[in-house]
């Protein structure tokens, strides 16, 4: 019989697993054939399979109905093996058919795929990228480039974007072929004929996915991490889980997982899960509001299951129906140190941030932190952002009016698709301010987008920066100082408006947008600011602010 070759895809199992069964989902379920272990040179391992059934498809009827068919013809039918094996006393596993069904991934290293190929792939021949955005929604982005291509020319962000897996052309004559793609498991195009090479191939995939490599073409890679390994979740929930019934609620916020651009037309947001009858609809929960909600009974039993799948959070509208239905995970944004590591919790997916990296993007944002904007207090009963600018600028001549969803500034915009300079424009201090109530990652991030590209059409556009001189000119005011037009004489201020038990600081990933966003800005000439606006008590009357 002549021999055929594979190219091989291959799982490292965790260092700690001594048992072939254990990498199984159902080890008793599969045949099993071991190979002989004589000396060095046979192969330590075996193979894993089961049994393959013949099954009608589903949709074997409809054709049945309109047609004479030989139903023996026409069959569903998958495959499943695995090969393990042993070499430099780790385990590898090689999956055939739908074989990777049959692995416990919970039994995996994960990464390891990344790994291998980072290190062999040259900086500047990525054909194919895999990225975890965790500040917008964990959103899961997968590029592809019809030619090589560089970090920057594939659009990685190198403050944001989460690498999780990598392909792309590798040097002539290297050992694992001309191509290699890797995420948790790794795929080589080197052709394998025997089981002698694909021990030898395991080998070298071992010793690539421990080199340093990367860290000279991709020193960025290891600022931050996406944590897939169940124990470590399991154990960084459960500390999530002690914070809050103790209610210490540090660090700890409330995040809408996407970001929802007509928040305001909601009543709020309500929590379900436990048997609470007339549910309360929060405008903007804070993390004491959940936990009253629930109450101290029903939170101190709370588990796993509910914290992660049980326990929902809706938005809730103004005909009484709730909307969306967000696991509560997902809506916690929480950063905790476990081991000596720093761990940050964002849209329901833990991340591992390296110290140096943790430092630098806070220090970068407290350096920009002004403690006194000069913007008023927020009553705690306003019932929409726009309300807020309003009343700010009526209570003040230098203030002016550009939110667009205050019907009195809807006709500010800039640009053919309408878009907004600011909420207010601070003539006397030549101030852009951009507002935004909460904590919400989502939101914090759409905030520094709009800052930044504001800033840019002013600046780069004459046609705009007239509009923008017209509606001043709207407010009598005058506006000699956009003549020769210098950035270096403005400010672009972010303002979060604060819920009244929020304390001054923003998620860690929120902090990471500022410093993109506050970059872009001052190379440009601009100065770029962040500041809180405080919550107080008000009738409920009253939509106003207290200066």
């Amino acid at each position: 019989m002549s021999k055929s070759t594979i190219k091989p895809t291959v799982y490292l199992i965790k260092e700690h697993v001594s048992d072939l069964k254990d990498i199984f989902k159902n080890p008793d379920k599969l045949q099993t054939q071991h190979i002989d272990t004589k000396d060095d040179t046979e192969i330590n391992g075996a193979l894993f399979y089961k049994d393959s059934a013949k099954r009608p498809p589903k949709w074997l009827p409809f054709i049945q109905a309109e047609f004479v068919v030989d139903t023996l013809r026409i069959f569903n039918s998958s495959s499943y093996a695995v090969i393990v094996i042993k070499t430099n006393d780790r385990f590898f596993a090689i999956p055939f058919g739908m074989g990777s069904h049959l692995i416990d991934t919970t039994k995996i290293e994960y990464n390891f795929g990344l790994k291998v190929a980072i290190n062999c792939i040259p900086q500047n021949d990525l054909k194919q990228i895999n990225l975890t955005t965790p500040e917008a929604s964990s959103q899961k982005t997968l590029k592809q480039a019809p030619k090589k291509s560089t970090p920057n020319e594939m659009g990685i962000n190198q403050h944001k974007d989460i690498l999780r897996g990598l392909a792309g052309d590798l040097p002539n004559n290297h050992s694992l072929g001309k191509r290699v793609e890797g995420k948790d498991s790794v795929r080589p195009t080197k052709n394998v004929e025997t089981l002698i090479e694909l021990k030898a191939l395991c080998t070298d995939l071992l010793e690539y996915s421990k080199k340093e490599d990367y860290k000279e073409k991709f020193p960025w890679i290891d600022n931050m991490s996406i944590t897939s390994d169940p124990m470590i979740i399991d154990s960084l929930f459960d500390e999530l889980l002690k914070s809050i019934k103790s209610e210490n609620f540090d660090h700890m916020y409330f995040s809408t997982p996407e970001f929802v651009s007509n928040i305001f037309s909601y009543e709020g947001f309500v929590f379900k899960g436990n048997k609470k009858r007339n549910k309360i609809a929060y405008p903007f929960p804070e993390m004491p509001d959940f936990y009253s909600d629930f109450g101290k009974a029903f939170i101190d039993i709370m588990d796993q299951e509910q914290l992660r799948k049980k326990c929902k959070v809706y938005l809730r509208n103004e005909d009484g129906d709730d909307r969306f239905g967000w696991p509560l995970s997902r809506c916690i944004a929480w950063e905790t140190i476990m081991n000596g590591k720093k761990y940050i919790l964002s849209d329901g997916e833990w991340y591992q941030v390296n110290q140096t990296f943790y430092d630098e993007i806070t220090s970068f944002f407290q350096s920009h932190v002004n403690s006194d904007i000069n913007l008023p207090d927020a009553s705690q009963n306003y019932d929409r952002e726009a309300n807020y600018n309003f009343t700010a600028c009526t209570n003040s001549d230098c203030y002016h009016l550009f939110d667009l969803g205050h019907p009195k500034a809807k006709h500010k915009t800039i640009t053919s698709a309408g878009n907004e300079i600011c909420d207010i424009f601070d003539s006397n201090n030549k101030r852009f301010i951009h507002v935004k109530p909460g904590k919400s990652s989502s939101a914090i991030s759409h905030l520094m987008r709009q800052g930044a590209f504001s800033a840019q059409i002013i600046q780069t556009e004459p046609v705009e920066r007239k509009k923008f001189q017209g509606y001043l000119n709207e407010d009598s005011i005058n506006v000699s100082f956009l003549d020769n037009y210098n950035p270096q004489n403005f400010i672009v201020t972010f303002a979060l408006i604060l819920g009244k038990t929020q304390n001054e600081d923003i998620p860690f990933f929120s902090k990471v947008s500022f410093k993109d966003a506050a970059t872009s800005i001052t190379s440009m000439g601009y100065k770029c600011e962040f500041g809180y606006i405080n919550t107080i008590t008000a009738p409920i009357s009253q939509l106003e602010l207290v200066a």
